[in-house]
Order: C-alpha cells, then structure tokens, then sequence
C-alpha cells in the first residue's frame, strides 16, 4: 500500500495543481485589472 500510495501522490499533486493554475490566474489577473482601472 505504501508504494502504491506513492506512486498516486504525485498525479494528485499534478492534477490538484491543474485544476488550481487557471483559477489562481484568472482571480490574479481580475483583481490587477481592478487595481489599474481604479488607477486610471
């Protein structure tokens, strides 16, 4: 069980951190587009 477990973990890692970029990316992108047209 331990060796299968960690084979497994690192897929969960790549799948959690796909799942976690377009998100971090769109919410990070939003609010610099909120902080420049308040700027401006």
């Amino acid at each position: 069980m331990k060796s299968l477990n960690f084979k497994i973990t690192p897929i969960l890692m790549l799948i959690l951190m796909s799942i976690a970029t377009p998100i971090a990316f769109n919410s990070w992108s939003v609010l610099i587009n909120n902080f420049v047209f308040e700027r401006a």
